[in-house]
């Protein structure tokens, strides 16, 4: 339509798939010259909005697109939330992905601050936001009394089985008058197990006030399934057919606390085999005989069982070696090594000392290589060492369990180190009566060490030392303590 003013306008129908593209206007003239008369225009259709997908394709519904018109998206048990023109509307899925919209609102709430599951919004224009989905069901709300209860701040907690958890921390007044404060808050219910309350805690800067014991709030939520931990045997661990293999666990109940007794029970099994094999034993804790066990990988499961029937497990993978004599050395260890033929059946090893360095295969961290340097016994005298006397000489007992002390150097034992410094205090005499050996130090000079390091009371460490005349040679060192006073 055009006038004599120059003035024209057209009306025509925009198809629903041009939205996000960009119009404008051009004119052209008897000869087929064009030109543009208007700037560019945004489509924009009605009833296209942004499309929410959830990141998390667990979530119920994860694979559902939703289409709505509006802001601050909101997930809510079985719904999506969201805010518009100061109105929070609810699309209810069918499971098929269409929606269905209630205006209006009965929840009188922010539910952008609420616990949920990341999302993101794909906006019209290609571009994308994140967002946030609720996954909570209920509203609490709390009406408390200050004379400033502007400064007032909740908490609120679901208990469950003797434990309490954070279901808001630091809130602040929706509401406040003169005297009052209205708190309000989302929360979900599936969180709390089965007779678990919620309890709050308020504070005004100085004081707090908490829920009186028993008189919380009810959740109704369905029971929940324990939990079952091992922390023994370790995952990976290895054991002779001769040991005993402790098993210890721990089931933890949301609704009823931690279970006992027959309510966890150990059960074993090849490792190719389905769970969970054979029952060995109940409780927190069994000490397992391998020896009924053929060498093979094993799977150590706790099967955890709570009062509403709900189970858990929890595995560990082990390897179980032979042992054939039952000794404490493995077949393999035993078999071409320093143990000599038909070691791995003679039930000898442990007793023997392969690399004669005096000390038993059993105890032996080497037991096919000689030790060099030995751990000593040693008893140092005077306990209480007075800082302030001289004269009496200080006296050191050793023992050198597995080795003959007296091949050791008399010159060689000396005290290298004293309250953590190094030091070289010679001995004034050396005697050996059976398997101790006794060193006299001159009391003079480890106090004159002590005080020039800054010792003036208190337990120190001495550390004394010494080397033998054999060959192949071999050492040893001890410690005791002495309390120094001054």
């Amino acid at each position: 339509n055009a006038d004599n003013t120059g003035f024209a306008e057209a009306s025509f129908s925009i198809p629903e798939d041009l939205e996000g593209m960009w119009l404008t206007a051009t004119t052209s003239n008897v000869n087929g010259l064009t030109s543009e008369f208007s700037e560019c225009f945004e489509v924009q259709g009605a009833g296209f909005g942004d499309e929410i997908r959830l990141l998390d394709p667990t979530t119920p519904l994860g694979t559902t697109e939703f289409v709505v018109d509006g802001f601050d998206p909101a997930w809510r048990s079985g719904s999506l939330l969201y805010g518009i023109d100061g109105e929070i509307h609810r699309i209810q899925p069918d499971g098929t992905g269409d929606e269905t919209i209630t205006s209006g609102s009965d929840f009188d709430y922010d539910p952008s601050g609420a616990p949920g599951v990341t999302a993101f919004v794909r906006t019209s224009d290609g571009g994308d936001d994140d967002v946030w989905l609720l996954v909570d069901g209920e509203t609490v709300t709390v009406t408390a009394t200050d004379q400033t209860p502007e400064n007032l701040r909740l908490d609120l907690y679901y208990v469950c089985g003797g434990q309490s958890m954070p279901i808001a921390v630091a809130l602040t007044p929706d509401v406040t008058g003169a005297t009052t404060a209205s708190f309000q808050t989302n929360y979900d219910p599936s969180l709390s197990c089965a007779g678990g309350t919620i309890e709050a805690a308020l504070t005004d800067g100085f004081l707090r006030t908490t829920t009186p014991p028993g008189s919380g709030e009810p959740v109704a939520s369905d029971p929940k399934p324990p939990v079952a931990a091992t922390y023994g045997p370790p995952l990976g661990s290895t054991y002779l057919t001769s040991d005993v293999i402790p098993f210890h666990g721990i089931g933890e109940d949301a609704d009823d606390g931690t279970l006992i007794g027959a309510s966890l029970r150990w059960f074993i099994r090849l490792a190719s085999a389905p769970c969970c094999g054979t029952l060995v034993g109940t409780g927190g804790s069994v000490d397992f005989e391998a020896g009924g066990l053929a060498p093979g990988d094993y799977i150590v499961t706790l099967l955890a069982t709570d009062p509403d029937g709900q189970t858990d497990t929890a595995e560990s993978l082990i390897h179980v070696i032979p042992d054939s004599d039952h000794d404490g050395f493995s077949d393999a260890a035993e078999t071409n090594t320093c143990f000599g033929a038909g070691a791995a059946t003679d039930g000898s090893t442990p007793s023997g000392d392969a690399d004669s360095d005096g000390l038993p295969n059993a105890s032996d961290p080497e037991p096919c290589v000689a030790a060099t340097v030995y751990n000593a016994i040693v008893d140092f005298n005077p306990n209480d060492l007075n800082l302030t006397s001289s004269g009496t000489p200080i006296t050191v007992f050793i023992q050198t369990p597995g080795r003959d002390i007296r091949q050791i150097v008399g010159s060689s034992v000396r005290i290298v180190e004293a309250s953590g410094a190094t030091t070289n205090i010679a001995n004034v005499g050396w005697s050996v009566s059976g398997s101790v050996g006794t060193a006299k130090f001159a009391r003079q000079p480890l106090i004159t060490f002590l005080r020039s390091n800054g010792v003036t009371t208190g337990t120190v460490w001495i550390v004394v030392s010494g080397s033998s005349n054999t060959n192949p040679a071999w050492s040893f060192t001890g410690r005791d303590t002495t309390n120094t006073k001054p």
